[in-house]
């Protein structure tokens, strides 16, 4: 074998072992770039599998270096927007109770715990491998503090550290050419809730007004123009949680008004009109319950009882209200507390009554005005004066030992206007038996071994001093016949059959 057909079979076997394998990148090249097939390669796994049908080059030198950039095509004519041919990440952070900030995740994992009871005080957030311009921006709603004042960005802090705040709810947007091409999705994890449903593009999610803390986050990015697995497969429940409730009036020459949120004022001032009805509703609950009203009616008293989530008072009949009383049902009940206040004619705004008081006035034939709603966290304190809720007229009535009977009463049933009417409603019902001692509740209070108040003497700490509402209550039972209940016998325990009242078991 002479040297030059030596030197040609080497040259041969090598360019056999050089040939390009091909895969999704370079056949993309080769439909722009003919002459690409001519490129070398140098990974070792495509040099093992040669393709015997290619041809191999004998001018080198026209193939281009692997360096040169492919001419533009319109697939990349937005250049100077679209950075790289990347899917875009977003990457994020959150700072949890007793572990601090726990590793970034990224693209709908899970950042936070869930089940452990532990609440979210901040969170970062940033987009990796950006195929646009823009960002990412955030905010979030802090224990009381409210929404944040700015957006961050970038990885900022949003959130507290160090104070023991819980992070309640959150928003989230794109900015810049990428909020063209992508939608981001996320939804929180909150306290008594578990995982509420998906918010998108800078909508609230999460909770205010409940005292709710967050405790998990799920962020995700996609593509506009997809049919989202996100909203196809999303939970039924909103992503947000707000504390308020649909709450409107109908008033004289009005009709109803439009609903006011928690706070707010039904009715008018200042313009000698009537409430009609009052509606209330609870719009967003987190718990199960809702609000409940009694009205007091002209010529009706407090007999259409309680309604629950619907009208409350009369529509096209021209009675006004002149009484409300409003609670909370279910477990609602147990988280929260609601406070009312009604204007009234002659009078101006009275306290502030909670849980079922009384509010307004009764036997004075006077309207109510106005009425005004706040819901609470259990516990926290009133939005003002408590006192002097609701005024009753009462014509004079002679009760014999009238400051005794409301001693006794209030020791037995509290300071309420319901738990003392319960109680004076049981001693009456004594008196017209006439099997407990006498046919009067002096006598009835003051027969032996009966009412334990009165035997040991504890009612004499509330000789002179008994509150208002008892005073009241014991005027309509004993001077009106008002009476909540025909039991004859009561005990702080339930006993068979007995009906629980304020704070007894009666029987």
């Amino acid at each position: 074998m002479n040297k030059t057909f030596r030197q040609w079979t080497v040259t041969a076997l090598i360019a056999s072992l050089c040939l390009p394998v091909a895969s999704p990148v370079f056949a993309a090249d080769a439909q722009t770039s003919p002459t690409s097939d001519a490129t070398p390669t140098t990974h070792i796994e495509q040099m093992a599998s040669p393709t015997p049908s290619a041809t191999p080059s004998t001018t080198p030198e026209a193939a281009p270096s692997p360096s040169t950039e492919p001419a533009p095509t319109a697939e990349n004519t937005d250049a100077t927007v679209k950075t790289n041919a990347a899917t875009p990440s977003v990457v994020y952070a959150v700072h949890t109770q007793n572990i601090g900030w726990m590793d970034e995740t990224r693209d709908g994992v899970t950042a936070g715990t869930t089940g452990c009871c532990l609440r979210l005080e901040a969170l970062k957030l940033r987009l990796d491998g950006m195929p646009y311009a823009g960002d990412i921006v955030y905010r979030s709603h802090i224990q009381n503090i409210g929404w944040e004042s700015e957006e961050k960005s970038a990885g900022a802090l949003s959130g507290t550290e160090g104070q023991g705040l819980q992070l309640e709810a959150v928003r989230i947007r794109l900015t810049g050419e990428i909020a063209n091409h992508y939608d981001v999705y996320y939804r929180a994890h909150i306290a008594d809730a578990g995982w509420l449903g998906w918010a998108k593009n800078g909508e609230s999610s999460g909770s205010s007004g409940y005292g709710l803390r967050m405790e998990a986050i799920e962020v995700r990015l996609i593509p506009k123009g997809e049919t989202s697995p996100i909203e196809t497969a999303a939970s039924s429940r909103k992503a947000f949680c707000e504390m308020g409730f649909d709450f409107n009036a109908h008033v004289q020459d009005i009709g109803w008004q439009d609903s006011v949120g928690n706070f707010g004022m039904v009715g008018t001032l200042n313009q000698s009109k009537r409430l009609e009805a009052i509606r209330l509703l609870i719009d967003d609950p987190v718990y199960a319950g809702n609000i409940r009203a009694m009205v007091h009616m002209q010529d009706i008293g407090w007999n259409q009882g309680w309604v629950d989530g619907g009208i409350a008072g009369t529509t096209g009949q021209g009675r006004r209200v002149e009484g409300v009383r409003l609670e909370l049902t279910g477990a609602t009940a147990n988280k929260f507390d609601i406070y009312y206040r009604a204007h009234v004619q002659n009078i101006g705004w009275l306290g502030w009554a909670k849980n079922g008081q009384a509010a307004g006035s009764e036997g004075f034939s006077y309207r109510m005005e106005g009425l005004q709603v706040k819901i609470v966290p259990k516990g926290a304190p009133a939005p003002g004066d408590t006192s002097d809720t609701y005024r009753i007229y009462v014509p004079e009535i002679i009760i014999p030992n009238f400051d005794l009977i409301c001693a006794v009463v209030q020791q037995e049933g509290g300071a309420s206007y319901e738990g003392a009417l319960a109680v004076i409603s049981c001693i009456m019902n004594r008196a017209d038996s006439g099997r407990w001692g006498g046919h009067d509740p002096v006598s009835v209070i003051t027969a032996p071994g009966q009412f334990s108040a009165y035997l040991d003497g504890a009612y004499t700490r509330y000789l002179g001093c008994s509150s208002i509402a008892v005073q009241n209550a014991v005027h309509d039972c004993i001077g009106k016949g008002v009476r909540i209940h025909p039991f004859q016998s009561f005990r702080s325990y339930p006993t068979p059959g007995s009906t629980f009242i304020v704070n007894q078991w009666f029987f």
